[in-house]
């Protein structure tokens, strides 16, 4: 298939082919599809969430940039999590069986 002059530049002849097989499977011209697809991606709201994220954290840049880089508190020992030793699988059938008569 040659390619439009209405597509978008940047498209390989195996690119055109792929777009105007899947814009004739919805019934639209490619041009019309490869449109739609970009007015779509355009609209998107994780693109605007993308967006709004971007200006909060420009906003949230210096409060961040004042903040302490101090290192933190190492944890008190003896209080870790997980347990140092836990159960094993053998632990776990006898207590079971005990709990069970």
């Amino acid at each position: 298939m040659e390619q439009s002059d209405g597509l978008p530049t940047g498209f390989s002849p195996d690119e055109y082919d792929r777009v105007a097989k899947a814009a004739r499977v919805v019934g639209k011209s490619p041009e019309a599809f490869v449109r739609d697809a970009a007015l779509d991606a355009a609209d998107d709201p994780f693109l605007d969430a993308l967006t709004r994220a971007r200006k909060s954290v420009a906003r949230l840049a210096p409060a961040f940039a004042e903040h302490s880089e101090e290192p933190r508190p190492e944890v008190t020992p003896g209080l870790s999590f997980p347990d140092p030793a836990p159960l094993g699988s053998r632990d776990l059938g006898q207590a079971h069986q005990s709990h069970a008569a």
